[in-house]
């Protein structure tokens, strides 16, 4: 039996895990990083003292999905299972297989480069003047 505490707001109110907000008591024994479902809630697992009993879990922002569909030309690495957001998708390599922080998934991503360029007026051109001739 393994009692989850909701760590949603960590270390905000200090390391004691009674201050935050218990969630129920659940009979399996959760892993660090892996998806947690407790009757079609999924947590993410933080914390885990099997010694005392406890862990602490994030409520996942959305549910995982259950037939992924790939994700194309985002500005960042976005995991198609959990909608997980890499912010630091620039610091990675250009092609890699990797384990999606928030879910565990693993995903495959690869970098797409375009080139781009942006231009701005510096000095207008300057016309020669002319007119019309008669009868030429």
């Amino acid at each position: 039996m393994i009692k989850l505490y909701d760590i949603t707001n960590w270390p905000k109110q200090g390391f004691d895990e009674t201050k935050y907000p218990c969630i129920g008591t659940i009979d399996a024994t959760p892993k660090i990083g892996r998806v947690l479902d407790v009757a079609g809630q999924q947590f993410r697992v933080g914390i885990l003292n099997r010694k005392d009993g406890y862990a602490g879990v994030r409520p996942l922002a959305t549910s995982l999905s259950a037939s992924p569909e790939p994700r194309e030309f985002e500005p960042n690495i976005i995991c198609p299972y959990c909608g997980n957001i890499d912010s630091a998708s620039f610091e990675r390599s250009d092609e890699d297989t990797t384990e999606c922080g928030e879910c565990g998934g693993t995903i495959h991503y690869q970098r797409i480069v375009t080139v781009e360029y942006t231009t701005e007026p510096v000095k207008p051109p300057k016309p020669i003047r002319a007119h019309w001739v008669k009868g030429t």
